[in-house]
């Protein structure tokens, strides 16, 4: 008689994540080279370790033809723009939420069908902290779990726009009232009248 032990949540390293998601990810890309179904990421922003492990694997995952669907809670510190993310090197379509009440859930890996990563609660900043993960390499019923609330936040979610191009139509706009500015201050006579009464 097999038995069987449905994944657990265990405590991770703040050190140790990163380095382990890496394998993780390697790991299924290697037992599933021909696959198409796009892996969904659920993160609380580009800083947070998954997401740099799948930077890390993004010339790997190219190579594989595989894409990532990717919805995030935040950007990026010094981003002003709400809306705005990174650029994402690994990410295919990219979606951003501002509903604080979604802080409360977790991040969320979703490779296949039976394979699966969860996080900690999106409150709690994982570059920061030692926290709670479940790496599910065999379980269809926690990918599927995975991939019903990846689909439900997803629907709540707006389209994010690249920070390079935004900063891109910034700096282009920049340019344009500077050439305005220029040209104005061109055009003052040589000779100005100024009144001194009060």
């Amino acid at each position: 008689m097999t038995v069987t032990t449905k994944p657990r949540m265990d405590v991770v390293k703040r050190e140790e994540k990163e380095a382990k998601l890496t394998a993780f990810i390697a790991s299924n890309l290697a037992a599933n080279p021909a696959s198409t179904q796009p892996w969904l990421l659920v993160a609380r922003s580009a800083e947070s370790p998954v997401v740099k492990a799948l930077d890390a694997l993004a010339p790997a995952l190219a190579a594989a033809g595989r894409t990532v669907t990717a919805l995030l809670t935040q950007a990026s510190p010094g981003i002003a723009d709400g809306t705005a993310m990174p650029a994402l090197k690994f990410a295919g379509e990219v979606r951003v939420t501002h509903d604080i009440r979604l802080l409360d859930a977790h991040e969320i890996l979703c490779l296949d069908g039976d394979t699966s990563w969860i996080g900690d609660c999106m409150r709690r900043e994982p570059a920061k902290r030692d926290a709670y993960e479940c790496y599910a390499a065999n379980c269809a019923e926690t990918a599927d779990w995975s991939r019903k609330a990846f689909d439900r936040l997803w629907a709540k979610a707006e389209v994010a726009s690249p920070v390079r191009a935004m900063v891109a139509e910034e700096a282009t706009s920049a340019l344009q009232v500077d050439d305005c500015v220029a040209s104005s201050v061109t055009q003052i006579p040589s000779t100005v009248l100024v009144s001194t009464r009060h």
